[in-house]
């Protein structure tokens, strides 16, 4: 990859000077990539660039405050340094300049992680890049952790996307500052709202597997789409794989139980019923092609299909 590759897009990383709220600038990175067909991970080149500016915009506030120490330190519209940073007290620059530098880009990263998870069409690539910039400055002890942005992650444990939201709590320190039960409630409260996949990743990370109920869970993911997440618990819980497939042996969900018998290595004939289930739609199908025109590049003869079918006795039936 080239230098000029790396280069942020500074067309996606102006706007950052106008936004009066964090919500808003998380409206325009998913709209930037869902609508507008951007990259997502090209923001690991912009993000440093927002950044940067933010930083550069703070440096200019904090120099003119010390030689204008007679200026508030909130800032109103109507003093004389909004001709030199416009709209100080509204925009995500310049809200806030904090104590130090650190705490600028600490509120900064975890404001945006915040508003970024609570809009669904963000990718998780954004969130992740965003929430990883700021973890190698709390490794590189850039960031030295407080309590008062200990209690700010806290708060926003139940809003950051699932995913991670076990690395916050690992990163930030806070096992001892946690109740005991906090993501229990949080589990519960996803599944209520069905968020199973999000209840799901917070059940693994956690490692609460005996909390819940795991057969409803995974049905439920079955029939949400969210196999691949479902095959999770059933990695680790190979007493629940029978069962599961038994309850998924309908003709809707087949196909989802016949690839567990396959990934799971198991006998097939101990499942006599989701075999029938597949006979028969598999029936269907060639019986189907009978009724086809003999032009149609689909089309069987009926003596070929009952070839097809001999020594098999449901098929037979079902064609009979």
């Amino acid at each position: 990859m080239n230098e000029e590759e790396l280069e942020p897009n500074m067309q996606f990383v102006e706007p950052f000077d106008n936004f009066c709220s964090f919500a808003k600038a998380a409206g325009y990175i998913e709209d930037w990539i869902r609508t507008k067909k951007h990259n997502a991970t090209d923001f690991t080149n912009d993000l440093p660039a927002i950044l940067e500016r933010g930083k550069l915009v703070r440096k200019v506030l904090v120099h003119i405050r010390k030689q204008n120490p007679e200026i508030p330190t909130h800032l109103k519209d109507d003093v004389e340094i909004e001709s030199e940073v416009k709209n100080v007290s509204k925009l995500i620059y310049t809200k806030d300049l904090y104590e130090t530098e650190a705490d600028y880009l600490y509120y900064f990263l975890m404001n945006l992680v915040e508003c970024c998870s609570v809009r669904p069409e963000v990718p998780l690539v954004v969130i992740r890049i965003a929430w990883n910039h700021l973890k190698s400055l709390i490794d590189d002890e850039k960031i030295i952790i407080n309590k008062e942005q200990q209690k700010f992650a806290i708060e926003r444990l139940d809003k950051i996307r699932a995913d991670i939201v076990h690395e916050v709590y690992k990163h930030m320190q806070l096992q001892a500052l946690v109740a005991p039960d906090f993501f229990e409630k949080l589990i519960e409260a996803h599944i209520e709202n069905s968020r199973l996949a999000e209840a799901s990743t917070l059940i693994i990370k956690f490692n609460l597997v005996q909390k819940f109920d795991l057969m409803e869970l995974i049905i439920g993911l079955v029939k949400s789409g969210k196999t691949s997440t479902a095959k999770l618990f059933l990695e680790t819980q190979p007493a629940l794989r029978e069962k599961v497939i038994r309850r998924l042996s309908t003709p809707e969900d087949s196909k989802t139980a016949a690839e567990l018998v396959k990934d799971y290595k198991l006998d097939p004939e101990a499942f006599p019923e989701l075999q029938s289930i597949l006979c028969k739609s598999s029936s269907n199908y060639f019986i189907g092609r009978a009724f086809r025109h003999p032009s149609n590049a689909d089309y069987l003869p009926l003596a070929k299909i009952e070839d097809l079918f001999t020594g098999n006795t449901l098929m037979l039936t079902e064609l009979a």
